[in-house]
């Protein structure tokens, strides 16, 4: 069911897209929906809904869906802040608190891990990253917002993305270098925009340093531990010292590759750019909101290269970053406040 579920939030989302385009006022319904779908897909795993069938799963993910959209609603009559933070919040919440768990939630699930593939049997799956670390980085964006000064906005977006990269790059709980690797500039470029830092070439550079050098501390770290006890991470170090790495190189590009051939997938993180760029002329962007996107893009373009999953990482941070921006952006709008955040 994993890439249909997929598939069907990529039209949801397309619909929605084309009536924001079109300035329709209904594009807050589908929107709406999207806010806790895609942690819907994780949370059902929690029902045996496979002996009864695929109607029960979509049964299930579609009153989580309509749970949320109500739960918002209802949030954002009192506070548009506090309701932008909801889903979001509540998806990395949960996410994060899976993997202190050992994941149980992705394990055979729809955004999860299939055990009939043998990839890895714990840990953070590719779509998962992608979701989770986008909603990381928009809660971490709007919550640095609301501090006095940038110092403290910057300290504050740091702690969200050193406690969310710890859990996803330590091997006894994300166990991923890719995505470690990924997060790691967004996070940075998100700390310097919150801390309204001059981001200059030579800054890049050394993020981009820092990262690369994060990454090979971590795969070694596990290259030293006992065979048995080594991750996928610390066997590709192996196969570097060995001379067998270009095969798992390979595999990986072709993987990225074949992402591609999912029209719907791809056509949906495209169109998101377009929305983006349009809706940024059109409205006057808060400050969090544009630091949360650029930061997102960034993991976005990195997950999506250095992770076999390819577009898939793209589309899922879309879809964790897209609904709550824009449902706020559609209410600010009606109520004809469209600077507000």
């Amino acid at each position: 069911v994993g890439h249909p579920t997929m598939t069907g939030l990529c039209v949801t989302i397309l619909i929605a897209f084309a009536l924001i385009l079109l300035g329709r006022a209904e594009a807050i319904w589908p929107i709406r929906l999207l806010l806790l779908a895609p942690v819907g897909v994780e949370v059902v795993q929690v029902v045996p809904w496979w002996r009864a069938g695929l109607w029960l799963y979509a049964l299930l993910v579609g009153a989580v869906a309509v749970a949320g959209a109500a739960v918002a609603t209802m949030i954002g009559v009192r506070s548009p802040r506090l309701a932008m933070l909801f889903a979001p919040g509540l998806t990395a919440a949960v996410l994060l608190a899976d993997q202190l768990a050992g994941a149980p939630l992705q394990i055979a699930g729809a955004f999860g891990d299939n055990p009939l593939v043998a990839g890895r049997f714990s840990g953070m799956g590719n779509i998962d990253f992608g979701l989770t670390m986008a909603c990381v980085l928009l809660v971490a964006a709007v919550v640095a917002d609301l501090q006095r000064s940038g110092r403290r906005a910057a300290v504050v977006a740091a702690i969200f993305v050193v406690v969310a990269l710890a859990i996803d790059a330590l091997p006894v709980f994300g166990d991923d270098l890719g995505g470690a690797v990924s997060l790691l500039p967004a996070g940075a470029l998100l700390v310097a925009l919150a801390a309204r830092v001059r981001v200059t070439a030579m800054r890049v550079v050394a993020v981009v340093v820092a990262a690369l050098a994060a990454g090979v501390g971590v795969a070694t770290l596990d290259y030293t531990r006992p065979a048995s006890k080594q991750t996928h991470v610390g066997r590709f170090v192996g196969q570097v010292l060995h001379g067998d790495a270009w095969q798992v190189v390979h595999r990986k590009i072709d993987a990225v590759l074949a992402s591609f051939d999912n029209p719907v997938v791809t056509a949906a993180v495209v169109v998101a750019v377009v929305v983006a760029i349009v809706l940024h002329r059109r409205y006057a962007t808060p400050h969090s909101v544009a630091a949360a996107v650029l930061g997102v893009a960034v993991l976005a373009v990195l997950g999506s290269a250095l992770n076999d999953s390819g577009v898939f990482v793209a589309a899922a941070a879309m879809l964790g970053l897209a609904p709550p921006v824009l449902a706020a952006a559609l209410d600010a709008d009606r109520e004809g406040d469209t600077g507000s955040s």
